[in-house]
């Protein structure tokens, strides 16, 4: 008698197991699905397939996953609710927190993200996902002291991630704090020798120190890893007309930067001063009033940096230099 209860109990317990191991199964394979969906931008079915999945095995993670899509279609309040309950389930679970964060910004509600991944750093200390959050949301609130010391905590702990040496120096290069922005892009490059976009970094950092020769070389260099890097290819460009050295090169590295990006007023601009060196006005106002057309008008130092140049242009001599 004693043994049949035993076995029947057995039995119960693997019929219990054996039902939750199907339900997640399912429930991943529905979330599986869900991506698909909505990688194909079927939005709507997607979002039905989450929700499935996480009704049918409703664990932290497929519930995350749900209030993730939520904030993805700016459905805020939704994504809250759904977060808020998982978090009383799990405090510390990462995910959730980090999607809760989101949604509190996506409507506009910084400081309250801010202080939920401040609460889960402290809860569970130095994870860089979250440290980049954090960064991130710091930087948008112009909390860049903050910023700083969190970017320098994780490059002394995680001294591989890439991505904290480049923030690092671009929020040295954002106080002008060039030599520290030079020290990060190079801790980068150790990592990472042949990274375009830290040599393109360094072109910025050496031009803005006015170290005209490095600027070219390490512009050169982005070029070189990266043939379709057109912002080296017009920062270059731009180097070569305010140097007035090269500009023929100038001319060159310009025109491939517009045939990878069409019709950019910067680009433009930069093409303009080009002609314009070489004693060609009218060519240069033709292109000063290309990218007129083209700006955007809530960008409004740009557009003004164009009406100079487009007064510049005509005070030649209407169009003759």
């Amino acid at each position: 008698m004693c043994r049949r209860r035993v076995s029947s109990s057995i039995l119960i317990l693997l019929s219990l197991v054996a039902v939750a191991s199907c339900s997640r199964g399912d429930g991943y394979e529905m979330l599986a699905e869900a991506y698909s969906l909505e990688q194909d931008e079927k939005s709507e079915i997607a979002l039905e397939r989450f929700a499935e999945a996480a009704s049918v095995f409703p664990d932290p993670y497929l519930k995350s996953e749900l209030a993730a899509a939520y904030v993805r279609r700016r459905r805020f309040d939704d994504a809250v609710a759904l977060l808020e309950e998982v978090l009383d389930e799990e405090p510390t679970f990462v995910d959730g927190s980090r999607h809760l964060a989101a949604a509190y910004a996506g409507m506009h509600d910084v400081p309250a993200a801010i202080q939920v991944l401040e609460n889960l750093s402290a809860a569970a200390p130095g994870l860089p996902r979250v440290e980049g959050d954090l960064i991130h949301l710091y930087m948008t609130e112009d909390l860049l002291d903050l910023a700083a010391e969190r970017l320098l905590g994780v490059t002394q702990q995680h001294p591989e991630e890439r991505w904290a040496h480049l923030q690092l120096g671009h929020l040295y290069f954002q106080l002008r704090a060039f030599d520290q922005a030079l020290d990060s892009y190079r801790a980068l490059l150790e990592l990472n020798p042949n990274d375009a976009y830290a040599y393109a970094a360094l072109g910025n950092t050496h031009y803005e120190m006015r170290e005209i020769d490095a600027s070219i070389a390490t512009y050169q260099k982005a070029i070189d890893l990266n043939p379709r890097d057109h912002r080296s290819m017009n920062n270059l460009a731009w180097v070569f007309a305010m140097e007035s050295i090269r500009v023929q090169d100038g001319v060159r590295l310009s025109r491939r930067s517009l045939r990878l990006r069409p019709g950019s007023p910067t680009y433009l601009d930069t093409l303009a001063e080009l002609h314009f060196k070489q004693g060609d006005a009218t060519r240069a106002l033709g292109l000063i009033e290309r990218a007129l057309k083209v700006a955007d008008e809530e960008n409004a130092s740009l557009v003004e940096h164009l009406k100079r140049q487009q007064a510049r242009f005509l005070a030649a001599g209407q169009g003759r230099v």
